[in-house]
């Protein structure tokens, strides 16, 4: 076991990562290193981007040698189910805000056995939200304001494409960008809100002398150690001129950690959306191990309703596969025998024909709109 794995088992959080469309990607560049133009994301209807592939454009630490050994594309594909990055219109009340969970299976490391409940397992606790497209073109124009005396830039110095002002016109689409902690421990609530206090900080543009976003990230990841049961409490502060937020994990017997895997997201948000009668069908759906798929756009229904269901299950546990949300490209999983699968769309009648999936089993639809 190398060092730095060593030094990275005991941290609670693994991984910060950045995932979306970086706006560095807006520029083509040549051999020579010349930009020739940028990347028209507009050239049709904004509602037909789908050329768009997002990529992970921060990941702290950047190396492979800490606990976390799952592979980049992995992790993307989870939060972009559908492999691409779809730009969206700005809600009414301007809240573009989403936050969601998925946990995945980890390569086993050499860990005593009683270890081995720990990292097993690295769970995923997402925060996406919408960046405007002007802030992409600010971006673009910086660029092209620095360095066109040094660089050929071609007849882009307009924002219009056919005599449209681009940026005008799509003032009011927002690009996804997913910023994500990976934890060996489910701690959904708490890595929420510290998700959102990364992102209203980043947000106020407030400078905190003498540390900046990146270090504030680094001292996050690297110095919040594994809440296991002890004398003491593990509390954190994140404090700014502009607001303030205090955490308390909760601690954990690591001999508890494979029963209560699902026990940090509260049953009562499904109570929302089923009712006690549909909540007993779908358990017993579950019991007796008849497949179950649970469509819905919301990443956020889709975590809770995975994690609630499996908490119920306590101290059993389901042996087949289950994914909270399944990508698209593993649709073909759906073939299998025994599964339960969120799918982050809206059910219809015609999902299974034009994913080209043969049912010759019963499968229980759960769509929640």
């Amino acid at each position: 076991m190398n060092s730095i794995t060593s030094s990275s088992k005991n941290n609670l959080i693994q991984n910060f990562y950045i995932i979306g469309f970086s706006p560095e990607d807006f520029f083509k560049t040549n051999k020579a290193g010349n930009v020739g133009e940028y990347a028209d994301i507009f050239k049709e209807q904004i509602e037909d981007i789908h050329s768009i592939k997002p990529k992970i454009i921060t990941k702290y630490p950047d190396n492979k040698k800490n606990v976390n050994s799952i592979s980049d594309e992995v992790i993307i594909d989870h939060c972009f189910t559908d492999g691409m990055i779809k730009a969206f219109k700005k809600p009414l009340d301007g809240y573009s805000k989403k936050y969601f969970q998925f946990e995945l299976d980890n390569i086993p490391q050499n860990y005593p056995n009683d270890e081995q409940k720990i990292y097993s397992k690295i769970y995923f606790t997402c925060l996406e939200f919408g960046e405007s497209i002007s802030d992409y073109y600010k971006f673009r124009r910086e660029i092209f304001n620095t360095t066109a005396n040094v660089i050929n830039i071609v007849n882009y110095d307009k924002n219009e494409i056919g005599g449209v002002d681009i940026e005008k016109k799509y003032s009011n689409f927002l690009i996804p960008k997913v910023i994500c902690f990976a934890s060996v421990m489910p701690f959904f609530n708490e890595l929420s809100i510290l998700l959102d206090c990364i992102y209203n900080y980043n947000l106020s543009k407030e400078l905190f002398p003498p540390f900046g976003m990146e270090n504030i990230i680094g001292q996050i990841v690297t110095r919040i150690p594994i809440p296991l049961k002890t004398d003491y409490q593990l509390g954190l502060e994140f404090k700014t001129s502009a607001f303030a937020q205090k955490l308390t994990f909760p601690l954990c017997y690591i001999s508890e950690l494979h029963i209560n895997s699902s026990a940090n997201m509260p049953l009562v948000n499904i109570f929302r959306y089923f009712s006690p009668e549909d909540i007993i069908r779908i358990f017993k759906y579950i019991l007796f191990e008849i497949p179950i798929l649970i469509f819905s756009n919301d990443k956020l229904i889709l975590s809770l309703y995975w994690g609630a269901f499996f908490s119920i299950l306590s101290p059993f546990k389901y042996v087949y596969p289950h994914i909270s949300i399944l990508p698209k490209k593993l649709y073909g999983l759906i073939n299998l025998e025994h599964f339960i699968f969120g799918i982050n769309e809206i059910y219809t009648d015609d999902f299974f024909y034009n994913n080209k999936i043969n049912l010759d089993k019963t499968v229980i639809i759960v769509n929640v709109i």
